[in-house]
């Protein structure tokens, strides 16, 4: 199980090349339509989510279920793809949700302003003035939902396994890149498939306390420690405990379920 991880700027035709990688390498490309099909299984509404998507939400979404709802989902279903046999996930700050999985390879596609705002002129139908301005919106919106997000700077190298200028590389010699790079974490595939499954199950019972039961608790945690799931946060009253302990049985069956959950009365009314 092979999973690659591809962030790319404005006009480095990063996208395109994700796509030539899925045809030389035979995996499964995930891109942006590709992720909201999956959230919509979900059930989120991925029309209203534009507003996210690869940017960093407006001041007046700081307090917004809506944004929270986003990012537990997307953090799931970017899970679920990477345990697909060979997949490629574009953007999506995948590269981050995925940043500790050992079998994952991340990949950032860069390229001089002069190529990019070619290519954003050839893409748009745009003068040059125009193109050097939606590459800097472009550049601006993705650090800041890198950075609201995740707390990472986007053009940190500590985030990637390779940065390839597309200007000095031919697709094929990225393809023996990243093949070379894949094969190097071959060793790590059930030691990275382990952990995603332990992360797509606290996922799911994460999202079952906080987004299907209404569970109102704060700064919720999920431990999987192979059958035993632990459950960190703060709530204003033992009843809600219980709720997120009935919630996490519901969520997953069978496992023990150890809560050590804090209980501060009254917390609602000190945040």
């Amino acid at each position: 199980m092979a999973i690659v991880t591809i962030s790319r700027q404005m006009g480095s035709k990063g996208d395109a090349v994700a796509e030539v990688l899925g045809r030389e390498l035979g995996f499964r490309v995930f891109d942006k339509k590709a992720i909201e099909d999956l959230l919509e299984k979900h059930g989120v509404d991925t029309e209203g989510l534009e507003r996210y998507n690869e940017k960093r939400p407006g001041p007046f979404e700081f307090f917004s279920s809506e944004k929270d709802r986003y990012i537990h989902y997307l953090k799931m279903v970017v899970i679920e793809a990477a345990l697909e046999d060979n997949c490629i996930i574009v953007g999506r700050g995948a590269q981050n949700i995925l940043g500790y999985v050992p079998s994952a390879v991340h990949i950032k596609f860069i390229a001089p302003q002069k190529m990019r705002v070619k290519n954003v002129e050839e893409r748009f139908g745009c003068d040059e003035k125009h193109a050097n301005s939606i590459i800097k919106q472009s550049d601006h919106d993705r650090n800041g939902y890198q950075k609201y997000f995740f707390n990472v700077n986007w053009d940190s190298p500590d985030l990637y396994d390779a940065v390839l200028n597309t200007a000095s590389f031919e697709p094929e010699m990225m393809v023996e890149v990243v093949k070379e790079l894949v094969s190097t974490r071959a060793k790590n595939v059930e030691a990275g498939t382990t952990l995603l499954r332990n992360m797509l199950q606290g996922q799911s019972v994460s999202g079952r306390i906080l987004f299907e039961d209404a569970v109102p608790v704060r700064f919720l945690e999920v431990e999987i420690r192979g059958s035993t799931i632990v459950l960190r946060g703060v709530v204003d009253s033992p009843a809600h405990v219980k709720l997120c302990e009935d919630s996490a049985r519901a969520a997953a069956p069978g496992a023990e379920i150890i809560s050590e959950i804090a209980v501060v009365e009254s917390f609602h009314t000190i945040i």
